[in-house]
């Protein structure tokens, strides 16, 4: 079969939630400027991806493709193991059905198919690697794409069949990174499998691709590379990805004009932002020592919190949250979805107190605001105390989602006021290296061509 002149087809599989989706579709618009891509994901996320007009049928270079895998729904809460392990099995077996489906340049796709061109390459993070490597038998090249920080790629290869076991409510509450002479903890029972696959794939991958900046990161990259089982496996650094797609569908475009007048009303550096991601929230307890905490700080801040905890906020909140948006003299915003990317790279915002999912991680390092970082579960501790090592975050330990602390209002506003004075200054320093990585001659963009000449070798 003779592929279509110069640009190659590469396929890109997301696991179906939006911490994951968002930076491998930001990816995929920086390759088809070069090869064209086909995004699939899970049906009712890639129905959702057209809804919210993220991307359309119409894009050039790229084309959504739904998995019929029977997943419903979203990942609300990923602690829920039993939960979390009946989605796995819907996710995994539908990517498996894909891969072995797909068109390649040794056997041509099923006739009435949805996808007839031939792949190149396949690229998947990490989370439904194990379901994508088999691909590599039929042909095309496989790439990891690392939705993490490289620390978590580095843990993830300490793993090995016979790692400890331990129940769910015995598990420690975050991923670490073990100290020098130190093991990784064990882990649950129903997670290790995962932990497991995800250490065969990286592996068996042909490549891996960092959202990242190698001299954010350079360290753990080039213990990773040095690691023997890694000599063959290059890595390549092409972060920042900061989403480049459309941030509000018609829904929310009214909200995001009213939020960039209302930041235009503000001092520059004077406003801060919380969130703790699209997953995770405060219990009833901790959303009210919050709102305690941003009424001491007396500074105006937007809060993105979903509309079904506005209940448990204080009767003066409650009584301002519809009409606050319409005022852009008023001291806080609190919304059910906030525009992001516009709120980062605002100069109005001058901190982010942040869960730190590796996402908004980027995209407020990159951005230089300091953070107060409060991770809540996963690998968000080893992002914090990435940006801890920075100079650029005050992290709140052992108050996460699962076996969390109730942090008092007089903790948070110390937490505050120390990032605001102590973190502006390295976080400022940081978000001009990361920015000017992406640029044309600089380390993430080069590396960024140099995998795209690698595609058009093929």
């Amino acid at each position: 079969m003779e592929k279509q002149n110069d640009r190659r087809h590469i396929l890109c599989v997301a696991f179906p939630a939006y911490g994951h989706m968002i930076p491998l579709l930001a990816l995929a618009r920086k390759i088809s400027e070069y090869h064209d891509v086909t995004f699939a994901v899970s049906r009712s996320q890639h129905d959702e991806l057209k809804r919210r007009e993220i991307l359309k049928d119409g894009d050039a270079h790229i084309k959504l493709f739904g998995i019929d895998d029977g997943f419903v729904g979203d990942l609300e809460d990923p602690t829920n193991m039993p939960l979390m392990r009946e989605i796995f099995q819907k996710i995994m077996g539908g990517v498996a059905k894909l891969v072995m489906m797909i068109p390649t340049h040794k056997q041509r796709a099923a006739p009435g198919f949805g996808m007839q061109r031939p792949v190149d390459v396949v690229i998947t993070d990490n989370m439904i690697a194990g379901a994508v490597a088999p691909v590599k038998s039929r042909g095309p090249l496989f790439h990891l794409f690392n939705t993490a920080n490289a620390s978590f790629n580095l843990m993830i290869l300490q793993f090995k069949d016979d790692h400890p076991e331990c129940e769910d409510d015995e598990a420690e509450a975050f991923a670490k990174m073990p100290k020098p002479g130190e093991t990784l903890p064990p882990v649950p029972k129903e997670f290790k499998p995962m932990m497991i696959s995800m250490r065969q794939s990286i592996l068996l991958a042909d490549g891996i691709i960092m959202n990242s900046f190698r001299g954010a990161e350079e360290e753990v990259i080039t213990e990773m590379q040095n690691r023997p089982e890694m000599a063959h496996i290059p890595i390549y650094c092409i972060g920042p990805l900061i989403p480049q797609v459309k941030e509000a569908d018609a829904k929310h475009q009214e909200t995001e004009r009213k939020v960039a007048q209302w930041l235009a009303a503000k001092p520059e550096g004077s406003v801060i932002y919380v969130s703790f991601g699209s997953i995770a929230q405060a219990g009833q307890e901790q959303l009210k020592e919050i709102a305690e905490a941003l009424t001491n700080l007396d500074q105006p801040f937007i809060w993105s919190l979903k509309a079904k905890h506005y209940e448990h906020l204080p009767e003066e909140f409650q009584k301002t949250i519809a009409s606050s948006l319409d005022d852009v003299n008023s001291k806080h915003l609190i919304v059910p979805w906030a525009p992001q990317k516009l709120l980062l790279a605002h100069p109005s915002v001058g901190l982010f107190v942040s869960h730190c999912g590796w996402n908004s991680t980027v995209e407020g390092l990159a951005s230089g605001k300091p953070f107060v970082s409060w991770p809540q579960f996963g690998d968000q501790l080893i992002n914090g105390e990435f940006l801890e090592a920075k100079g650029a975050a005050v992290i709140i330990r052992d108050a996460g989602s699962k076996k969390g602390r109730l942090v008092k209002a007089e903790e948070i506003v110390n937490a505050v006021r120390k990032a605001e004075t102590e973190c502006a200054v390295a976080a400022k320093m940081w978000g001009e290296k990361m920015r000017t990585a992406v640029e044309p001659g600089h380390a993430s963009q080069e590396e960024f061509v140099k995998l795209m000449r690698k595609y058009s070798e093929l």
